[in-house]
């Protein structure tokens, strides 16, 4: 049987061949029926023309990996496209695989990674106005094999983490932030999806426990003398991790790996223009999350100090003009307890993945990020307000037990 011809004008997202609205015709993908390539070598002329159906035929490729020692969640590789007419066609496309490392893909799965960022490639990037690059082709298989072949960001330059992002680089992050999160701000069309619950939720709350109090070991083995008051946070974060998490209340969709390795950057009409990336961690959420990890993990801490208050204001500016409104003291409050969020993100992060079996880089970039994040609990007075937390989230579950039980009409 023939595979199903593409439609002018369509294009594969999801592993579908979607055709344009109002044509009210959706045909499957000539590359569903191929298998998925795990590696850059395993990649054939007749899948990649499959999956770019609706392109120009390509002739011709050559690969070449690329962000080798910068990812712990996939590998990459640019593909460099020939035609039998030059020119014909986009020049180079970039293919995202699942990470070959058994012991962080299962994390990844156990969270729904591959599974999110194909989705929301599939299902909502069209609809938030957030930059991203353009996906062509997206499938995860059941065995947990996944492969996003997507748009190759050029004419400007991606962000590096362990370097930091400048004030700039910043403020064009938090504008793009500030749109998205606006857009689904306490949307309920996101209570219908059924895979962008947040990450704490995804996973049950001993294991949750179990994770943290392994990383939060070797982490006081690792970092005591160095940044003792994170660790010290961290200590008193425990009790909380017996308590149920409160739903967040503004919610919204967040990136959920919000940092500077995962944006991009080119000078536009208006001034420099950011494009956000890497999707595995999104899902419904604090929108203040996003900020904070940027602010706290991403900017040195000289810069974020002078112009911290500047940025936030910028944010609120951005959902304002959104038509979002939210009150900067309330922002603050929000910024400084999403601190001990990030925290944990990290201590547990420190069991699960293996920095110095990564790369030098991975070395460098775990410990510029936890001596930036340690120096803005200890700004924020962070320990404070985590000893406050425990009772204050213990009196939220309270009283919204009680609401529960007196809200149930008499039978």
């Amino acid at each position: 049987m023939p595979a199903p011809q593409r439609a002018a004008g369509a294009r594969v997202h999801g592993g579908r061949t979607r055709v344009p609205a109002g044509e009210g015709v959706v045909l499957l993908s000539a590359a569903e029926s191929l298998p998925l390539p795990g590696e850059p070598g395993a990649i054939t002329l007749n899948w990649l023309n499959a999956v770019l159906e609706g392109f120009p035929a390509v002739t011709g490729f050559r690969s070449e990996v690329i962000g080798v020692g910068e990812g712990f969640a996939g590998s990459l590789a640019r593909l460099h496209l020939s035609y039998a007419e030059p020119g014909a066609g986009i020049p180079t496309v970039v293919v995202k695989f699942a990470v070959a490392d058994s012991g962080v893909r299962g994390v990844l799965e156990a969270f729904g990674g591959y599974t999110r960022e194909s989705r929301f490639y599939d299902e909502l990037a069209d609809a938030t106005p957030v930059a991203t690059p353009r996906c062509y082709y997206t499938r995860v298989d059941p065995d947990g094999a996944n492969v996003i072949v997507m748009e190759d960001l050029v004419s400007g330059w991606v962000g590096d983490q362990v370097e930091g992002a400048s004030v700039a680089e910043t403020r064009a992050l938090m504008t793009q932030l500030a749109r998205m999160h606006a857009h689904w701000w306490n949307s309920p069309e996101l209570e219908t999806l059924d895979w962008v619950d947040a990450l704490e939720v995804s996973m049950d709350r001993q294991t949750l426990k179990a994770y943290y109090m392994r990383g939060l070991a070797a982490f006081e083995r690792e970092f005591e003398g160095q940044f003792d008051y994170s660790i010290e946070c961290a200590r008193a974060i425990v009790p909380l991790l017996d308590e149920d998490t409160p739903a967040a209340n503004p919610f919204t969709l967040t990136q959920g790996d919000c940092r500077h390795d995962n944006a991009f950057y080119r000078e536009g009409p208006g001034g420099l223009e950011a494009t956000l990336f890497d999707w595995q961690m999104t899902g419904v959420a604090s929108p203040i999350s996003d900020v904070t990890r940027w602010l706290t993990q991403s900017v040195q801490v000289a810069d974020r100090r002078e112009h911290e208050e500047a940025l936030l204001a910028h944010y609120l500016e951005c959902l304002e003009d959104a038509g979002i409104s939210f009150p900067m003291w309330r922002l603050r409050f929000e910024y400084r307890l999403d601190m001990a969020r990030q925290l944990v993100t990290w201590v547990i992060a420190n069991e699960l993945l293996d920095f110095e079996g990564t790369s030098e880089r991975a070395v460098a970039l775990q410990r510029a990020v936890i001596g930036r994040l340690d120096a803005a609990v200890a700004d924020h007075k962070a320990l404070r307000l985590i000893r406050v937390g425990v009772w204050l989230i213990r009196l939220l579950n309270l009283m919204a037990r009680l609401r529960s039980t007196f809200s149930r009409k008499p039978r």
